[in-house]
């Protein structure tokens, strides 16, 4: 891909782009596309990849740092959609054949230990054997191979490709295995979630902000593609499964953050772009907002609009719009957008505001606004905010959501969250000994199911000793 992202923590859109990108580049470059996807240090496989990579003329994958229980290295790997790629898994790390003594003996030895582990995992008569590190100089193969080669009758050990070796594999005799992989190196899922949380936020805005683009450009608007092309790259030089998992210095994190402030800038100028463009001119004296649904399936919630007041508005304690069913407040009118046949269906969904990109302009004339002091009704969302024994805190009467938190002298920002659990962390960057089973937390999960759904959330009800504590402290 373009830069081996962590595939468990970015997007799926993010991973596309990531398999395009390197194509392109492999095309530009070499003149040909790449058939085996070289993941060999990323701490998790996405149930995603096969259709992915498959689509990007990719049918081979290579893969470490992940379990799969059971099943030999070679395997048949089904993603969501029933795709189908060849997989292969290193148990003993991309660096089974690193690094090569120099005296002939000892390499054999070596050798013959590695490929003894290798070969009974193995469910074909070839053993993929990495002879590479990822810092390190490159190994003078040769003389142990020509010594192995001259001694041992049965096993040859020969120079090779990735996509030679899965040539030689009978696909049809392999297993087949579905789901995703996930085994070590725990911790970076929560090492500096800051990093994670700006990864995501720019990935959604950045989606949203190419499909109003793409509106607009159906309305006759120039498309910014190099733009966006340029802000997607900059999110992935994020993407590095080094850098995005948390494990990096604090240099690099710093470094990433600033990308991230330039691609959301970027996603923002593209979006409000698309939207004046999409709205066109306004009735003098009014606020218009454009109302967008970027998502793949129709939406029906309330839509909270936070927005600077033009000059020469009266300002006052609170603002609030009268609600547009009592007729008094917000005028609601469709945006006509030229569509092709095929999306006239998309288009009445959008008039209505909530349909798949779906759009509604709200005009805000001056007078539908007034000046109150009035606190909004609380609503009977406010009973799903939840706080844990000995905390403060507080949150939006109107949906009941928290804002933030105050436990002892510490005080956690939620953004908006529901719920808010403190555990005493035992491990490091690459490692969190209070999330996988351990002595510490035997996690053995044996039912999940949803036990209640509501307008603002879902409850769901998990059965097995999955957060047994051995000490007051943990």
């Amino acid at each position: 891909m373009y830069g081996e992202p962590d595939v468990n923590l970015v997007s799926g859109e993010s991973l596309v782009r990531q398999s395009v990108a390197w194509q392109r580049y492999a095309l530009e470059t070499f003149g040909r596309t790449s058939d085996c996807g070289w993941l060999i240090d990323s701490f998790g496989m996405s149930a995603q990849l096969p259709q992915i990579l498959a689509k990007s003329a990719t049918p081979y994958l290579a893969f470490s740092r992940t379990r799969v229980p059971d099943v030999s290295t070679e395997f048949r790997w089904e993603g969501i959609d029933g795709t189908t790629i060849l997989a292969v898994n290193m148990p003993k790390l991309y660096n089974a054949g690193h690094p090569v003594p120099d005296d002939p003996t000892r390499a054999m030895k070596k050798m013959l230990k590695s490929y003894t582990f290798l070969r009974k995992l193995s469910a074909s008569g070839e053993v993929f054997y990495p002879a590479g590190i990822d810092h390190g100089r490159p190994q003078a193969h040769g003389e142990a191979i020509r010594a192995w080669n001259d001694r041992v009758e049965q096993v040859k050990f020969q120079f090779s490709l990735p996509s030679r070796f899965f040539e030689s594999l009978d696909a049809k005799a392999l297993p087949t295995v579905k789901g995703e992989f996930v085994g070590e190196l725990w911790g970076t899922y929560s090492s500096r979630s800051s990093l994670k949380q700006s990864e995501r936020s720019c990935e959604f805005a950045l989606l949203g902000a190419g499909k109003l683009a793409a509106l607009a450009w159906l309305e006759g608007a120039k498309f910014p593609a190099e733009r966006l092309r340029a802000a997607w790259r900059a999110l992935m030089d994020c993407q590095f499964h080094d850098q995005v998992c948390g494990c990096c210095t604090d240099d690099v994190a710093a470094g990433m953050e600033e990308r991230y402030r330039e691609a959301a800038e970027e996603s923002r100028l593209t979006g409000e772009e698309a939207a004046r463009y999409i709205v066109g001119e306004t009735e003098g004296g009014n606020l218009t907002a454009l109302v967008f649904n970027p998502l793949s399936r129709p939406v029906r919630s309330p839509v909270e609009l936070v927005c600077d007041l033009p000059p020469g508005w009266p300002l006052g304690v609170r603002y609030r719009a009268r609600r547009a069913r009592a007729g008094t407040a917000a005028r609601r009118h469709p945006v006509r957008r030229r569509q092709p046949p095929a999306r006239q269906g998309a288009d009445r969904a959008g008039a209505a505001g909530h349909g798949v990109l779906g759009l509604r302009a709200l005009s805000f004339p001056r007078r539908c606004l007034e000046r109150t002091g009035k606190r909004p009704c609380a609503g009977p969302h406010r009973r799903h905010g939840a706080l844990q024994r000995g905390a403060r805190g507080q949150g939006r009467p109107r949906t009941g959501l928290i804002t933030s938190i105050a436990a002892g002298t510490s005080r956690f920002d939620m953004g908006g969250a529901n719920r808010l659990t403190l555990e005493r962390e035992l491990g490091n960057l690459y490692e969190s000994y209070g999330m996988r089973d351990t002595w510490l937390h035997p996690m053995k999960v044996r039912r999940v199911a949803p036990a209640e759904e509501g307008r603002s959330g879902r409850r769901c009800s998990s059965k097995g000793p999955f957060q047994r504590r051995t000490s007051p402290r943990s």
